[in-house]
């Protein structure tokens, strides 16, 4: 008894004097990804623990939610009052929530601008705007421009300029065409159920200035959107033959048949050989390779096309995802950026040193990642930043109305006049079930 009395008086005094107080609970920071590869959750549940080590009482949960189930886990979380702190999202996805109120603009606006507003390129951050009032839906993070990969040696063979415009895209596709070889001009999306149809025809067509919608959120399908129409006919005539899509346009560079092709950086390791499936044909095929991300129309301005991935911070969330926003774009950004080196383009111009010093440039010309980050300066995309935009486009692409008008212009052979209108009314029927 002796002995416990004493024990129990120890207790006491410990308890007193604080030894026995249990630590408090750490605040947990839930951030859903759309990274949900395993070697990508290796990377991300690192930079976790790191945030971690810097931030004392405050952990972060990694949890991996593919993109294509986002809505119903949102809506599921959001019933039961369990929504996360931070999430991975898409262009479509931060207008969507923003405009469903889910989002908390003044929060990313924030991080936006302790982070260096100045800091971000211009067109990923015009991309995440706030619908109503000024400042930003979401937190811009990382993304990807499309462009021309071209054969620049046949170019200086033939003494052609960079293809930046219609009109040098259309001569060089007229010169360096010839199937006999076979060696196609160029390689357009083409088949009608495919987005990649719609991505590459977006990006002629704004060049030109083709508007979807006007600025009171109309669809405005006008004369440039005809214009466009009439040459993208004309640009297929020295087009690979049958359905393209970015498999094929992949296929034919690789091979020596493509003398131009519209594909985002991830074709990077393909080019380069890093890749032992899709090794090309062509020696030292990226040293041959040219790129253009900017595109101008006989109208309009130059213009790049492309994605961006944003981090939303939910109306709701804790304080500290602020923090956990800011160390990813922060300290942490070299290793998010390397999780996909093509793909994962920085939209913070602090980070490009780093990431033009990677390893998958090297076979390149030097200049490449620079012309690679020049289109973030000139990106832009249908619908965003008129009412109810992105939500129409987001509709358009998941119908792929765009890509069936394609296949009614080259396949059915109707006048582009003809294909326009049909649009007009698929635009129209899901303008009004908004």
């Amino acid at each position: 008894m002796g002995s416990l009395r004493v024990c129990l008086v120890g207790v006491a005094v410990l308890a007193l004097f604080g030894g026995c107080r249990r630590p408090p609970e750490a605040t947990e920071v839930v951030f859903w990804t759309a990274e949900v590869e395993q070697d990508r959750m290796e990377v991300q549940q690192a930079l976790a623990r790191r945030f971690s080590e810097t931030r004392a009482g405050v952990e972060v949960r990694v949890v991996p939610v593919d993109e294509n189930v986002l809505p119903e886990k949102l809506a599921s979380a959001r019933a039961a009052g369990r929504l996360p702190d931070v999430v991975e999202l898409g262009l479509t996805q931060v207008a969507r929530y923003a405009a469903e109120g889910l989002l908390d603009a003044a929060a990313a606006t924030a991080v936006i601008r302790d982070l260096g507003e100045d800091g971000f390129y211009r067109g990923p951050l015009g991309l995440v705007r706030a619908p109503q009032g000024s400042g930003y839906a979401a937190v811009p993070l990382d993304g990807w421009v499309q462009g021309i990969w071209y054969r620049k040696d046949w170019f200086a063979e033939k003494g052609l300029p960079p293809p930046d415009t219609w009109d040098r895209i259309l001569a060089a596709a007229r010169a360096l065409h010839d199937p006999t070889v076979p060696r196609f001009g160029i390689v357009l999306g083409t088949h009608p159920q495919q987005i990649y149809t719609q991505q590459v025809f977006e990006h002629l067509a704004l060049a030109a200035g083709a508007r979807l919608l006007d600025d009171a959120g109309r669809p405005a399908l006008g004369p440039r959107f005809l214009e466009a129409l009439r040459f993208y006919r004309e640009l297929a005539a020295f087009a690979a033959p049958g359905h393209s899509y970015w498999r094929e346009a992949r296929q034919y560079y690789l091979t020596g048949r493509a003398a131009m092709i519209f594909y985002s950086p991830y074709i990077l390791d393909d080019i380069a050989g890093l890749v032992a499936e899709h090794r090309p044909a062509v020696p030292d095929l990226a040293r041959r390779t040219g790129f253009v991300a900017a595109i101008q129309g006989p109208t309009g301005r130059p213009t790049a096309y492309g994605e961006v991935y944003a981090l939303g911070l939910l109306a709701g969330a804790r304080p500290e995802a602020r923090e956990w926003v800011a160390f990813l774009l922060g300290p942490g950004y070299p290793d998010w950026l390397a999780m996909a080196p093509g793909g994962k383009m920085p939209v913070r111009r602090r980070a490009l040193a780093r990431w033009r010093d990677q390893a998958l440039f090297a076979p390149y010309d030097p200049g490449l990642p620079d012309a690679l980050a020049e289109g973030f300066t000139r990106l832009a995309r249908w619908g965003f930043g008129r009412p109810g935009g992105a939500r129409l486009v987001g509709d358009l692409y998941a119908s792929k109305r765009v890509p069936e008008m394609i296949g009614r212009l080259l396949d059915d052979r109707e006048p582009p006049e003809q294909a326009l209108d049909w649009l007009r009314a698929k635009v129209a029927d899901l303008a009004a079930r908004r």
